[in-house]
């Protein structure tokens, strides 16, 4: 019993999935630094949000939504047959779970902002959608291939250690893995 490794495999992968997620914050501070992207910088808007009370209800909400409605909206999604467009029913019944739990939160955000929001001044400005009242698109296109770069320099890293080491990032059952073609494909 004693000449088993795989703990320290487990934990050499669970090491390497951390360090690919640390990686992420440097690099997106980095690339903010470049003028390309410095105009994406910038000190948030003061919360107008609740406090007290109000904050420690909603935050217990909308931690509580996703674990209560795990099992039932992943049901939902389990009806949906494997298709070309969706081939893995697994993935399908998150993706179900995960967009109908988007969507209430919506809901009680719209619901948040019509009842409290507005009285206390909050906008587009203050919940990050506008910035100075207007949607610059340059700006979003902007964001996007700031959040590309760093994803596929996360990917990057996952690959060469695919390649160099046969080996993924993970820990016990949940792994980060190199998409194969047919991923790739669903992916997209």
């Amino acid at each position: 019993m004693s000449d088993q490794v795989w703990f320290w495999k487990e934990l050499g992968t669970l090491t390497a999935l951390c360090g690919m997620v640390m990686l992420l914050f440097p690099l997106g501070l980095l690339l903010l630094g470049t003028p390309f992207f410095a105009t994406l910088a910038g000190a948030p808007s003061a919360p107008k949000g609740a406090t007290g009370r109000a904050w420690w209800g909603a935050a217990a909400l909308f931690a509580g939504i996703p674990a209560l409605t795990l099992f039932p909206f992943k049901d939902l999604g389990g009806r949906l047959p494997a298709s070309a467009l969706l081939p893995q029913s697994i993935t399908n019944q998150l993706l179900v779970w995960a967009v109908l739990v988007g969507l209430i939160s919506l809901a009680l955000f719209t619901l948040w902002h019509v009842v409290s929001g507005r009285r206390a001044g909050s906008g587009p400005d203050d919940y990050g959608l506008t910035r100075g009242g207007r949607i610059s698109l340059s700006e979003v296109g902007r964001a996007f291939l700031l959040a590309a770069l760093v994803a596929l320099a996360a990917y990057a890293t996952l690959a060469a250690s695919a390649a160099l080491f046969t080996t993924d990032f993970r820990f016990w059952v949940f792994a980060v893995k190199p998409m194969n073609a047919g991923q790739a494909r669903v992916a997209i």
